[in-house]
């Protein structure tokens, strides 16, 4: 299959500009060419691809802070079907959550033997309660 020009299957699963207005003119085109609507006898039930949680962080690559192995591959494959057959679908959604960077739930917040705790370490009460883990903002 060949891709468009503003996709870059390597890409998948890193941080870097996105390419709207090459996205957007390549749809344009596309439109143009293809008619997405088609006759009222033609029309099937509406089909919704659904992403869930597609998040940088979860990639198995440069990024991850929670890696799910295969992540990067089923991103890729998703996009890959959306730019096979655009109108396979009649609306596409991704969602997304978002965190602060700077949570209790984060290693950010905390430190341990005055250094910041390091990603995925389990902090449990017992360990704040003996103060062997602290908030960040804490004197100890």
């Amino acid at each position: 299959m060949q891709f468009p020009p503003f996709y870059d299957p390597r890409k998948v699963g890193e941080l870097y500009s996105p390419r709207f207005h090459e996205a957007m003119s390549w749809g344009r085109k596309l439109s143009r060419i293809t008619d997405p609507h088609p006759s009222p006898e033609e029309q099937v039930p509406g089909r919704m691809l659904l992403g869930v949680d597609t998040l940088i962080g979860f990639m198995d690559r440069a990024f991850g802070e929670l890696p799910v192995p295969g992540m990067t591959g089923d991103l890729q494959r998703a996009i890959e079907l959306i730019l096979w057959d655009p109108f396979l679908y009649d609306e596409i959604d991704f969602l997304f959550d978002c965190h602060p960077l700077l949570h209790i739930a984060s290693a950010a917040w905390w430190k341990q033997n005055g250094a910041l705790v390091r990603p995925n370490t389990p902090i449990t009460l017992g360990l704040v309660r003996d103060g062997e883990i602290v908030p960040l903002s804490s004197r100890a």
